[in-house]
């Protein structure tokens, strides 16, 4: 008898939480759909989609190196002249300042583009898409180098969309690249939530990985092997000032779902990297200062620049030596190692 109450008992408390997880359903059901009804998505960022970000302590760039080849060799050759015998010839040669072997031809700058969705074009920013510039302004005061960006979005693209309509895009950033004399040396793809937003149209997220790993596999050809691939998590579901509970912990859960799919492509691929939503972030200010006071879910100016640096911050931390795996190990070495074998035989 006291076995069959308690049985009793168990099977009213799973019927009572059934009850109230179908009401929770219900009711973020509703505010889904009242959400898809009211939503108007603000305007892309007004400003331009395409920048550099200067470093404020690099090294000299090549093109200005050569200059200071040029302006050595000419200084040679005038002491040559006013000190005959006294000055080696061999320390610079007669082509130095166009092709010298102490100065190789690399890229002026480096360059990062980004792909994406609304939160590439700048959606919620106040004029140029913020979250390409903060990452790279971050990188260049790391790489020590001016860094280029680009952004390569389109507001509202899922992932089909985004490989039919943004690699040929691609591709022409990355001829643009070559007459320019720049290094592509990351990509970052953002996507997923208008992925997620189709999964009433049985859109799964085993769907979302294999398309994704179809776009990923066709920028890797357009980019080539050398240039890093970013696969970013979206950050700020949990916390968007426009989802209201229930909503917001069924929107949490798609996103991670979804997010943890970008884990499992970049696992399939050589130099392609997953970063995981941060998780220590506190809000410094208050959660509505990172949000869009136009729509309350794409990031403001400041919340952009917050996610651009953190982004960053994990790309230079990917490699046990402190240094992104990219950067060029001689980028410390002297300017004229010719000059200083001469001057170390005197």
């Amino acid at each position: 008898f006291f076995l069959e109450g308690r049985g009793r008992l168990f099977m009213k408390v799973r019927k009572l939480f059934g009850v109230i997880g179908l009401s929770l359903v219900s009711v973020a059901g509703v505010q889904a759909a009242v959400l898809s009804v009211t939503y108007q998505s603000p305007p892309d960022a007004p400003g331009p989609r395409q920048g550099v970000e200067r470093t404020t302590r690099g090294h000299p760039t090549a093109t200005h190196a050569r200059r200071q080849v040029t302006w050595f060799r000419d200084t040679l050759h005038r002491w040559k002249d006013e000190y005959p015998g006294r000055v080696p010839s061999v320390v610079v040669s007669e082509s130095a300042g166009t092709s010298c072997a102490c100065v190789p031809e690399t890229p002026t700058s480096k360059k990062i583009i980004f792909v994406g969705d609304s939160l590439v074009t700048g959606v919620g920013c106040t004029e140029t898409p913020m979250l390409p510039r903060a990452v790279a302004k971050a990188l260049a005061e790391h790489w020590k180098a001016d860094v280029a960006w680009s952004a390569v979005g389109l507001t509202g693209g899922d992932v089909r969309t985004l490989h039919a309509e943004l690699v040929p895009l691609v591709r022409d950033e990355v001829l643009a690249a070559k007459r320019d004399n720049q290094k592509i040396e990351m990509v970052v793809i953002i996507c997923g939530v208008n992925d997620w937003k189709r999964v009433l149209s049985f859109r799964t997220a085993a769907m979302f990985r294999r398309d994704l790993a179809e776009l990923v596999d066709s920028v890797r050809d357009v980019v080539g092997p050398d240039t890093m691939i970013v696969l970013p998590a979206l950050p700020g579901v949990n916390v968007a000032p426009r989802f209201r509970e229930p909503l917001r912990t069924v929107f949490t859960w798609i996103s991670d779902t979804w997010d943890s799919e970008k884990r499992t492509v970049s696992e399939q691929f050589s130099r392609v990297k997953f970063i995981a939503r941060p998780s220590g972030w506190d809000f410094e200010g208050g959660v509505r200062r990172y949000f869009s006071n136009l729509d309350g879910i794409h990031p403001s100016d400041f919340g952009y620049n917050q996610w651009g640096a953190y982004i960053a911050e994990q790309v230079i931390g990917g490699s046990s030596s402190g240094k992104v795996p990219w950067d060029t190990p001689d980028e410390d070495s002297r300017l004229f190692p010719q000059f200083d074998q001469f001057a170390s035989s005197r």
